[in-house]
């Protein structure tokens, strides 16, 4: 992260997670997530560590009830779009 961080110098940086429980998308299609296979048990005991370590960066931590991980990121792209940001 540090590195990545000196690098590219983002102006803004956050860390987006995915919600507990189930998402809009699994509410509204039951089989969103059939063939998907289970988060390897030894990466769900890294997330505390993850987390802990994006606090002690002050990094932003992303996670809204009801959304993955991804819907979230795309949509602060889009809205970043929209406000004139720049890639």
């Amino acid at each position: 992260m540090r590195k990545l961080a000196r690098q590219y110098e983002p102006p803004y940086i956050a860390a987006v997670f995915e919600s507990e429980g189930p998402t809009l998308r699994e509410q509204e299609f039951a089989a969103y997530k059939a063939n998907r296979k289970e988060t390897p048990p030894d990466l769900l005991e890294q997330i505390p560590y993850v987390r802990r370590v994006l606090e002690a960066m002050k990094i932003a931590v992303l996670e809204y009830p009801g959304f993955e991980a991804d819907d979230v990121i795309g949509t602060l792209a889009r809205r970043a779009e929209e406000a004139g940001f720049e890639w």
